[in-house]
């Protein structure tokens, strides 16, 4: 339930400024929108230990 109640939307929303908004294309946005997310859930979740759900 943790990646679906905060990263899955992130996702979907880091996907979208990314595509429609810089311009990039569809494969790139999918890696920007999941590196963006692994940084995210690294930095809260294992490095400052705080639940992302």
């Amino acid at each position: 339930m943790a990646f679906g109640a905060v990263l899955i939307p992130l996702i979907g929303i880091v996907f979208l400024i990314s595509w429609l908004v810089s311009g990039h294309t569809l494969a790139m946005s999918a890696i920007i929108s999941v590196v963006t997310t692994l940084v995210i859930y690294v930095i809260f979740s294992i490095w400052l230990g705080l639940p992302v759900q």
